[in-house]
């Protein structure tokens, strides 16, 4: 379910509760609108909302360490293409193939992460998984026959590997979410702190 297909749900949970309270007020029987019931009902609501307002503080947390961390991967992933992106042009011409497969690489994952027509984000496709084994496998079929160039290749293999991690590390993160379970019974908290008003 979308996010704002949850935020209507959520919402018109909230709404009806309290339009049920109120239309049952009336037709509950004298005893249960006594003062005495009115202040049992707010003692007990005081305590649901305390907890409701810690866990929304708690989700709010999390959410912000999520988007922080999130935001870190990202550029880490871009200064490790930089450092790659340097690194390859010192090998000559021959990696030139390298390189164009790298700035593909980098074009891809900018237009599937930020779409410009509007689509939602894409970050675990099988195409930028592709991109980066072709270029794992041009940075592999270099064929150094100087010290120089060996040490140069090494040094981009190693910088692939730590892009390769660094691209799994952000789809991992993507999917990370708040549990259903959970959810309901925020979300069920929240109606009954509604249904009191009435």
């Amino acid at each position: 379910m979308s996010e704002v297909a949850v935020g209507v749900v959520v919402f018109w949970s909230l709404v009806g509760a309290a339009m049920a309270t109120l239309w049952l007020h009336p037709r509950l029987s004298p005893g249960s609108r006594a003062k005495e019931t009115h202040e049992v009902v707010k003692l007990s609501i005081g305590m649901i909302v305390v907890m409701s307002s810690l866990v929304l503080g708690l989700m709010t947390a999390s959410l912000k360490r999520t988007f922080d961390e999130s935001d870190t991967e990202i550029h880490r992933l871009g200064t490790q293409m930089l450092v790659l992106n340097r690194t390859l042009p010192a090998y000559r011409s021959d990696a030139a193939n390298a390189g164009a497969l790298l700035r593909n690489y980098g074009e891809h994952r900018l237009q599937t992460a930020w779409p410009t027509n509007g689509a939602p984000a894409v970050l675990g496709e099988d195409a930028s998984a592709a991109l980066l084994n072709q270029l794992d496998g041009a940075i592999q079929s270099l064929q150094p026959n100087q010290a120089r160039l060996r040490r140069i290749a090494n040094e981009a293999g190693v910088q692939l590997q730590a892009l390769f991690a660094q691209h799994w590390t952000i789809i991992d993160q993507s999917y990370s979410q708040i549990s259903g379970p959970f959810m309901l019974i925020l979300v069920f908290w929240l109606a009954l702190c509604f249904a009191s008003f009435g």
